[in-house]
């Protein structure tokens, strides 16, 4: 680290190079000169217009000196203003260059954030991209990264730099490097579509292969476990439902419990858990699997006052008098017969059908 703190040195210096950092006793860079010009210094770096750089080499820049190259520095009343360079990628907070690399920060704040995915998302994309980046380019290595979901997010990478390179060809290097992370971020989106497209095809194919089970399997252990198989399935590919099959406790035994962590503001007013009962019988469903569903609602400390309630066999009337006579309790069942069960099946808005469900129950 050089120490220039008297006139002797400076004036030594600057006649064998056009930039010279000024060090105080403490090793801290207080200013930094080139070509004539004083320029102050913002943390650990110096911003300088790019005009001002024509013809700087990195190994001109001295160790422990990052330069900020910018457009344009205002000087204003308020201070300071700075105009960065346009880099085609967004959420750059600083690209600031030394003399064998550059570090790029990217920072940005969910609130401010204007894309079509979440910020948490397009972050989790980009590290990702930036991953498989890193391992095709040995220059390219990240620093630091934390994800604040709700809050922020603070990304820093580095990138190698050749210290013969000019300040303007660094500059399009970096480009070049943003260029490649573009591509490398449309790579884990088209690879992302193809894993969630077979995903989807493959749920879809289970499910109609079950439904099939469902309603042809004789053995009527067997016909129960595939229509609550069936429901699984189904509840899976609905956004924030997370099913899980068979719960048994000391005194009863739940088919299906769905945990609802949907973000749907529908679905996100009910209950954190929504529970599934299945009946695929010969015959229709009567009032008394009504009323032992609804105490297996009530005997869940409050977590659950919603269900479904799916036989493939249709009901009896005395379950739509058992709806009205429990109407005024906070414990809503939802009636699926087989019709409904394979309109929910066919739908595309499968969550949206299944409000409908609701919304209809809740006004028997």
């Amino acid at each position: 680290m050089s120490d220039l703190s008297n006139e002797e040195n400076e004036t030594c210096t600057e006649e064998t190079s056009t930039m010279v950092a000024i060090f105080n006793m403490y090793g801290e860079i207080e200013e930094l000169r080139l070509k004539g010009e004083k320029y102050g210094i913002d943390g650990p770096y110096v911003h300088i217009p790019i005009t001002k750089l024509e013809g700087i080499h990195l190994n001109e820049i001295p160790d422990d000196v990052g330069i900020y190259p910018v457009e344009k520095v205002i000087q204003n009343e308020f201070g300071k203003e700075i105009q960065p360079l346009d880099f085609p990628i967004p959420l750059i907070d600083d690209v600031t260059i030394f003399n064998s690399h550059a570090y790029i920060h990217m920072h940005g704040y969910t609130k401010y954030w204007n894309g079509i995915l979440g910020l948490s998302y397009y972050m989790d994309l980009l590290i990702e991209s930036l991953r498989r980046l890193e391992k095709k380019n040995p220059e390219i290595s990240i620093e630091d990264f934390e994800n604040q979901e709700d809050v922020h997010f603070f990304l820093t990478f580095s990138v190698g730099l050749s210290s013969s390179l000019s300040i303007y060809e660094a500059v399009d290097k970096i480009r070049e490097i943003f260029h490649l992370l573009n591509s490398s971020l449309e790579e884990v989106v088209n690879s992302l579509r193809v894993f969630v497209e077979n995903r989807y095809v493959d749920f879809e194919q289970k499910i109609q292969e079950k439904l099939v089970e469902a309603l042809t399997i004789t053995d009527s252990n067997e016909k129960g476990k595939a229509l609550e198989e069936l429901l699984v399935l189904i509840f899976s590919t609905l956004d924030g439902f997370i099913p899980s099959h068979r719960i048994r406790t000391e005194t009863e035994e739940i088919d299906i419990s769905v945990r609802n962590e949907s973000k749907d503001s529908f679905w996100s007013k009910f209950t954190p858990f929504i529970l599934i009962e299945c009946k695929n019988w010969s015959t229709n469903c009567g009032k008394n699997e009504f009323v032992i569903f609804q105490n297996k609602l009530t005997n869940r400390f409050g977590l659950s006052r919603l269900g479904f309630l799916v036989s493939l066999n249709g009901f009896r009337n005395t379950v739509t008098k058992e709806m009205l006579r429990g109407s005024k309790t906070e414990f809503l069942i939802v009636p699926v017969d087989g019709n409904r069960l394979k309109e929910l099946i066919k739908s595309k808005e499968r969550s949206d059908l299944l409000k409908s469900f609701v919304s209809e129950s809740a006004f028997t």
